[in-house]
């Protein structure tokens, strides 16, 4: 809740943790009304938890009277600031970033295209579904921002960790 707040390229993982946590009870129970309404929970909690953060993260600007500072900060300046790169250049740059993920992360991002390809033909859909869901959250948010610059990238990281062995395995296996 507190990245979505400070950083607009997290925007995309909330959602993303909905569909994992959707498709999890589906594959569990399949879609019936009981699955609908199990889904609640752990939907509930996402939510009540990046709302709770949320409010916590307000709450000193409202007491302070400096609210409209912050939502000028957090809300105005990131329009503005995510704006000014065209939808046609951002297109560009999405194309771009294959190779420039290459010249940065080298094997790791081999190994990582390995994994996602691995995934995308595995059975294991809740973890494939979490990990290639995960990456292209992290590829939406870099081009929501319409900016490139390198230390966007470290979004990568994370994810990065968690593909890299699976490549390994594929490769090996």
């Amino acid at each position: 809740g507190f990245a979505i707040l400070t950083k607009d390229t997290a925007i995309f993982t909330l959602p993303l943790l909905i569909l994992v946590a959707a498709n999890r009870l589906r594959l569990e129970s399949g879609w019936s009304l009981a699955t609908v309404r199990a889904l609640f929970k752990p939907v509930g909690g996402l939510v009540i938890g990046c709302g709770t953060a949320g409010v916590l993260t307000v709450l000193p600007f409202v007491v302070t009277g400096t609210f409209d500072d912050m939502f000028d900060a957090l809300v105005v300046y990131t329009l503005d600031y995510v704006g000014v790169v065209s939808w046609p250049q951002r297109l560009i740059f999405v194309g771009q970033m294959p190779p420039y993920l290459l010249l940065l992360a080298g094997p790791w991002a081999v190994l990582s295209s390995v994994a996602v390809f691995h995934l995308a033909r595995s059975r294991d859909s809740g973890y494939s579904l979490l990990l290639i869901g995960w990456v292209i959250a992290t590829v939406l948010g870099i081009v929501a921002a319409g900016r490139f610059y390198d230390h966007y990238y470290v979004a990568f990281l994370p994810v990065l960790a968690l593909l890299v062995p699976v490549g390994l395995r594929a490769m090996r296996s």
